[in-house]
């Protein structure tokens, strides 16, 4: 009932609905997979925990690792080789990194950009860009955690922590410490080494929290396709 550059019709509006169907089907699947993370952390933990001000949840789990897990509001999950393998200073540095996830809410974003990439998934270089986020929400949590803590202490834990190998989660909703993600995971280690020994030696710096020119002219340059509005009656 308008008029669009182009041809336009009951098949165009039938694909769009298509869509739109699929991808609610996918948000919905999305959604079940987190609820059931969330729900399979708290029925197995063996006891919830304060550590340190941060309640948390025990899992029976000789692999140390450390988690965020949920969506709008993430509970804090360790394994019980976390707390018996590492000590008090090194244990500190671990959650000061979960801590820096809480902040950013990046469980919050993981669910919205995996859902994106799930609708994706076909396109070349969607795994590459994921796996270009992974490494980069980890070095935004330890540059974070590299402010409260010695960068020293956390690339420490670090490597004691991958040292007694990945936990792998295939639950949606985990975002950790030391999580296999993907078959990158090695080298996004090493990077995350080499950051915090750059950290040590520079000192910490406070990412900014404000745009820069550069990224309000991104910013202008992503949102020009609006401009197309007016041409649609």
């Amino acid at each position: 009932w308008g008029q669009m550059a182009g041809s336009g019709g009951w098949f165009c509006y039938g694909c769009a609905l298509l869509v739109l169907a699929v991808a609610g089907g996918v948000a919905l699947h999305w959604a079940w997979e987190f609820w059931r993370s969330c729900r399979r952390a708290r029925l197995q933990a063996l006891a919830q925990v304060e550590l340190y001000g941060s309640p948390a949840y025990v899992l029976d789990l000789e692999i140390p690792f450390a988690a965020q897990v949920g969506v709008w509001k993430p509970q804090l999950v360790v394994s019980r080789g976390l707390l018996e393998q590492l000590d008090e200073e090194h244990l500190r540095a671990v959650l000061a990194h979960e801590e820096a996830h809480r902040h950013y809410c990046d469980t919050l974003w993981m669910f919205a950009v995996g859902w994106l990439r799930r609708l994706s998934g076909w396109l070349p270089n969607t795994e590459v860009l994921w796996q270009e986020l992974l490494t980069l929400r980890e070095l935004r949590a330890d540059c974070w955690a590299a402010q409260r803590v010695d960068p020293l202490v956390l690339g420490e834990a670090l490597v004691q922590v991958v040292g007694h190998g990945m936990a792998q989660q295939p639950a949606a909703a985990w975002v950790g410490f030391a999580l296999e993600m993907g078959s990158t995971a090695g080298g996004r280690l090493q990077e995350r080494i080499d950051a915090l020994l750059q950290q040590e030696e520079s000192g910490p710096v406070a990412p900014s929290s404000h745009l820069s020119v550069q990224g309000w002219a991104w910013l202008g340059l992503a949102l020009l396709p609006l401009l197309a509005i007016p041409f649609h009656h």
